[in-house]
């Protein structure tokens, strides 16, 4: 004799119209569709609410005592031993047991994340400064001296291929378009090391010119009024466009697998902390009244987590050491067989050798994109 709309005998099924034992909030578990949370006073035209959709990434903490601020240096000033120790670590996180399942978590997750909010106004700038600290931990994990470099591409911004970084001994060089653009020299060639989840080989397509130093500095005169445009140049041209003119696993989705992407991505936090350091008011601007959790943190992170490079998660405080001038006309003149991991004196083992396939392309901003062919199709929305 029960009624036929008795909710007690369906409690996890009740309809929708019985919004009394059914909250229209959305449960906490798809943030992705409740997006409310973006300040409606923020200056951006384009706010992104985006919250994490994949399982939050697991906090990398370093295995050392912190003391003082860690030091970025540009790349191309380091010494042949320091570049080598940097890029033996990065070998070793990436393929050694003991770090490769956070390295590959850590893939994943700017995978995962690339059409959620990464790449929009709201969260571009702090996001990124958040992936290159655990990246950092991670690599600290290894070695407690070792922290992130970056590479001021605008000093070559001509000719940025000539750049010593693209020796043979150090990142290796372009593609080989025989070889479906797969990079043939250096520690990350193929099959010696590949890129996740499918070891696949590192690709690179080298092409077009960079912006200059100038339009950096045009860039850093943008007033805090401005910020709209700060943000957009930094994303589109300081970040998206350089990254695809290196091409290849650059311009992917899979663009943190390539060893250079941390480089690119050091320059491009470094160049928004010269912005920052102008003034209070250029320090906190926009991202200090974002409540939203930055993507993939699990609700752990937001944006003013984030805006002090001296203050940072865990306690870390970072600082850019601004590059010399002029271009550096050497490169390192002792060529190394091989990247040493450690002080054991031995080579990471390589990975498996990529299966043989072939490639989809998807385009952001009118540049070539790869992704994987036997990944999920995943469309990835306009920058």
């Amino acid at each position: 004799t029960t009624p036929t709309t008795t909710p007690t005998t369906t409690p996890t099924t009740t309809p929708t119209t019985t919004p009394s034992t059914t909250p229209t909030t959305t449960p906490t578990t798809t943030p992705t569709t409740t997006p409310t949370t973006t300040p409606t006073t923020t200056p951006m035209t384009t706010p992104t609410t985006m919250s994490p959709t994949t399982t939050p990434f697991p906090v990398i903490t370093p295995s050392c005592v912190e003391s003082g601020c860690r030091v970025r240096r540009e790349f191309t000033h380091m010494t042949s031993t320091e570049q080598f120790t940097f890029l033996g670590a990065l070998v070793a996180v990436s393929t050694l047991p003991a770090h490769r399942t956070l390295y590959s978590h850590l893939m994943a997750t700017h995978t995962d994340q690339f059409d959620s909010g990464i790449h929009s106004p709201s969260q571009f700038l702090p996001w990124h400064r958040w992936y290159l600290l655990q990246m950092e931990n991670l690599l600290r994990q290894f070695d407690c001296q070792i922290t992130l470099p970056y590479f001021d591409w605008s000093r070559y911004a001509s000719h940025p291929f000539s750049a010593p970084i693209w020796a043979p001994d150090v990142l290796g060089g372009d593609g080989v378009p025989a070889n479906g653009d797969c990079v043939s020299d250096g520690p990350f060639q193929t099959p010696q090391w590949a890129v996740l989840p499918n070891n696949t080989c590192l690709k690179r397509e080298f092409s077009g010119s960079m912006a200059n130093s100038s339009v950096i500095d045009v860039t850093l005169q943008t007033p805090v009024t401005s910020f709209p445009q700060f943000e957009a140049t930094m994303r589109s041209v300081l970040h998206d466009t350089a990254r695809c003119n290196v091409g290849g696993t650059m311009c992917s989705l899979r663009a943190s697998n390539a060893p250079e992407y941390w480089l690119f991505t050091a320059f491009t936090d470094s160049i928004w902390e010269r912005y920052q350091n102008r003034s209070t008011a250029h320090q906190n601007v926009f991202f200090n009244s974002i409540t939203t959790p930055l993507a993939g943190t699990g609700g752990s992170v937001t944006p003013p987590n984030v805006l002090d490079n001296s203050a940072l998660p865990g306690g870390v405080c970072v600082e850019y050491q601004t590059a010399l001038n002029p271009v550096p006309t050497g490169v390192p003149t002792t060529a190394h067989t091989g990247i040493i991991i450690g002080g054991a004196g031995t080579l990471a083992p390589p990975p498996p050798p990529p299966p043989p396939g072939g490639a989809n392309e998807i385009s952001i901003n009118g540049n070539s994109q790869e992704e994987d062919a036997d990944d999920d199709e995943e469309t990835v929305e306009a920058l």
